[in-house]
């Protein structure tokens, strides 16, 4: 299959889903944004505080 074909069969999945099923993108949309926002936070976990930056920094 070359990447033009495999290509328009990813899009004809994608339109025979769409066309199914009306709420299919908003649907993916949401689990999409769910995504990121647990991503985010994950990330905003790990930062340190800032005042812990200047704490450690004062220390050495």
């Amino acid at each position: 299959m070359t990447f033009i074909e495999n290509s328009a069969a990813y899009i004809k999945g994608w339109l025979s889903k769409l066309k199914e099923d009306k709420t299919f993108l908003l649907k993916a949309a949401s689990q999409a944004q769910k995504a990121a926002d647990f991503i985010i936070n994950i990330k905003a976990e790990q930062k340190p505080e800032p005042e812990a930056v200047i704490e450690a920094s004062e220390s050495e």
